[in-house]
């Protein structure tokens, strides 16, 4: 199983930069990881949001595969508990069900034609953060589930 992560926009603050790349490095130890961010669409402050959306979902179309287990990344997703997250990733290990694509949209969520294709949706939390914080938390989350599932010290 291969886990990927496509997210609309370049993560911008050094700070975050220099965190997701740990994590990232992290993660690989134990998966075949790809994290991959698209380029913001052009002119999208001039395009009204559904337009925006539609072809925000182009660019995540584009680079998704048949099989892939689509979850969005969505403030009206499921929320799960550390542990409770690892359960479902030893569930997607166990299914063989292919890659597992974890998509973060734009400000304003996704086209319907991306809902229509995800097989979940998580959220992260009830607070709000930005988009580029909610890059480093799942990343930090991916780590963490696999520390769990090696029975490692780091979620303790």
């Amino acid at each position: 199983m291969k886990i990927n992560v496509f997210s609309i926009g370049k993560t911008k603050e050094p700070f975050l930069k220099d965190g997701l790349g740990a994590y990232i490095t992290k993660v690989k130890r134990y998966s075949n990881f790809e994290w991959q961010e698209f380029e913001d669409v052009k002119n999208a402050a001039s395009l009204p949001k559904e337009e925006l959306k539609k072809k925000e979902a182009k660019l995540f179309i584009e680079k998704l595969k048949p099989g892939d287990h689509i979850i969005l990344l969505d403030e009206h997703g499921k929320e799960f508990t550390s542990i409770g997250l690892s359960k479902e990733f030893q569930s997607w290990m166990n299914s063989n069900k292919g890659n597992v694509v974890f998509l973060i949209g734009g400000a304003f969520g996704f086209d319907e034609s991306i809902e229509l294709m995800a097989h979940q949706k998580m959220a992260l939390s009830q607070l709000t953060f930005t988009h580029q914080m909610i890059r480093l938390l799942l990343a930090e989350q991916i780590y963490r589930v696999f520390t769990i599932l090696n029975n490692e010290k780091y979620h303790h």
